[in-house]
């Protein structure tokens, strides 16, 4: 019986000890996040990685298993050319009411690029976006420079899932 209940105490310590470890994760994550863009994955008109960067579309620890992101593409990008962010959802009902994209536009909103309400079930999804909504005025010159874009959920969670930096020229 004792060697039974310190199995299970100790099984309990390791969980709480996992679940520590992976909201020091979550935490470092969202940090990152919210961090100025800097750099980008350098990817041609076909979504083909010409240059990495480590920092950009990884996944978020909370969502680990239930989506992936693929670099945005073509990065960089001119002003009036349309930006695609492939994603692939890997499990059921994981993400109640789909995703959605956001980013920083010049006013410093944080404003809505696509969403992707379809995209509770598993499969390939797309989100499609133009620079020129950087500036709802349309302000072409104020587009060009690094911006870092977001994906949440749209209903269920606040957290950050993705996140990755886009340079218009």
């Amino acid at each position: 019986m004792i060697q039974r209940l310190s199995f299970i105490a100790l099984f309990l310590l390791a969980a709480a000890a996992a679940g520590c470890d992976s909201q020091e994760a979550q935490l470092e994550f969202e940090n990152d996040a919210n961090k100025p863009p800097d750099g980008i994955v350098v990817t041609d008109e076909n979504g083909t990685i010409v240059t990495d960067d480590p920092d950009d579309w990884r996944t978020s620890p909370s969502f680990a298993g239930t989506v992936r992101f693929e670099p945005a593409y073509a990065n960089p990008t001119a002003a009036g050319d349309l930006i695609t962010v492939p994603v692939i959802v890997q499990q059921f009902n994981a993400l109640p009411g789909g995703l959605e994209l956001r980013g920083f536009d010049d006013t410093g909103k944080l404003t809505l690029l696509d969403d992707l309400p379809q995209a509770t079930q598993p499969g390939a999804y797309t989100f499609v976006f133009s620079p020129s909504q950087f500036s709802p005025a349309g302000n072409l010159a104020a587009v060009r420079g690094l911006h870092r874009v977001f994906v949440f959920g749209i209903r269920g969670s606040s957290q950050v899932i993705s996140y990755g930096d886009i340079l218009v020229q």
